[in-house]
């Protein structure tokens, strides 16, 4: 895997102190809506800042930091080097494919740019411009070069170039997701929380990445929810099926599954065969104390949004054992206690009403039957496998 990082340098001059930009940085936070934090526990982002007496810039990473394009740039940019009056540069690497760099200075307008390597076959956001950089290197030509030579990884060209803009190697990539690797710099580290996105509204748990995978006799299957109301307590989680009611398909090694912190939580459960009113039988569970994490604040950015939301899923996971014609009739529920109408369901064929219409999907419309032996895939299903409601 590559190396990814986003994070702005802003070079030292006599109007830049690190503790008014420390403050700067952290009122910024604040007018967004963050609150400080003392530690890292519960926090929502991170802010770093990295400065040395042997460079001439001092390197700022944070998580609220989303580079795409120019636009991306200058607006995270433009009000360092107005405040400062100095020059910045803001830089982002995706997966040492590619490189982007934008040099910026308010005061004279400075505005150059720099592509290294390819952008996954995209157009670049903007054309190389390679002058303006001859403000802040001490050798243009060498610099140019090393800029211009094919790299196997994108961020080489800014390690081959750190000694020219008077930087140090290490600062160079440094990104706010992945301080953990560099134990050895000191690091100044601010963390931050966004209020909760939604606090009064009763729990509503929806499937992130609906699973169109079928359950297979003998093999792991998974479900895992997220919330998008507000923080709870309790959960349950309700199989139903016909094969119930005669055991023609039981589960194995079933856990409830949940991240804290950084540990994976695994807490094996059992089912229990309750029959219900209505006369059929279900496989039900209860945790009457899990507290269920309340959705994320959509103001927080895109990219660290989805991470933790990642790290507030919780799940059930099981293996299917019985009669695989029934395979495709397991039902999952994943209920919050305090809103039963804010359940979660997945059965394979729920997009497709059918389970005939999702198998025509998966063998792409395509008669299995009709489908010469050596050409089957093994993600295609033959309907006469399984007991179709048709």
């Amino acid at each position: 895997m590559g190396m990814s990082f986003t994070n702005m340098h802003i070079r030292k001059n006599a109007e830049l102190n690190i503790q008014e930009l420390t403050e700067v940085l952290k009122q910024d936070m604040l007018d967004k809506g963050y609150s400080l934090l003392d530690s890292k526990e519960d926090a929502d982002v991170c802010v770093v800042l990295y400065h040395a007496d042997d460079s001439d810039w001092i390197t700022v990473a944070s998580d609220c930091f989303l580079f795409a394009n120019d636009t991306d740039t200058k607006a995270a940019a433009v009000p360092y080097s107005e405040r400062f009056g100095t020059f910045v540069i803001a830089g982002a690497c995706y997966d040492s494919d590619y490189m982007m760099l934008h040099l910026l200075n308010a005061a004279d307008q400075t505005d150059g740019w720099i592509n290294v390597g390819d952008n996954y076959g995209m157009p670049l956001p903007r054309r190389t411009a390679l002058a303006p950089w001859k403000k802040v290197v001490t050798d243009f030509d060498r610099f140019k070069n090393v800029m211009k030579e094919d790299h196997i990884c994108a961020e080489e060209a800014l390690f081959a170039a750190a000694e020219l803009l008077d930087m140090k190697t290490e600062q160079c990539c440094l990104d706010a997701g992945t301080i953990e690797h560099f134990p050895d710099l000191d690091l100044m580290k601010m963390y931050f929380r966004m209020p909760e996105g939604v606090q009064k509204e009763p729990p509503i748990l929806k499937i992130p990445r609906f699973n169109l995978m079928p359950c297979k006799i003998g093999e792991s299957q998974c479900v895992f929810v997220l919330n998008e109301g507000g923080r709870s307590k309790g959960v349950a989680v309700q199989f139903q099926g016909d094969y119930i009611a005669n055991d023609d398909l039981t589960f194995e090694n079933v856990t409830f599954e949940y991240k804290q912190g950084n540990e994976y939580i695994q807490i094996p459960i059992q089912l229990q065969k309750l029959q219900i009113p209505d006369g059929r039988y279900v496989l039900y569970w209860k945790n009457e104390d899990f507290q269920i994490p309340p959705a994320v604040n959509p103001a927080i950015p895109a990219m660290k949004r989805m991470e933790i939301e990642f790290q507030k899923e919780f799940g059930i996971r099981f293996t299917v054992q019985g009669n695989p014609r029934k395979a495709l009739d397991v039902k999952v529920f994943i209920i919050p206690l305090e809103n039963r109408k804010g359940s979660a369901c997945w059965y394979v064929f729920k997009s497709y009403g059918t389970k005939r219409n999702f198998i025509d999907h998966k063998n792409g419309g395509r008669n299995y039957n009709d489908i010469p032996a050596e050409q089957r895939t093994v993600f295609m299903l033959n309907p006469d496998d399984y007991d179709l409601d048709d």
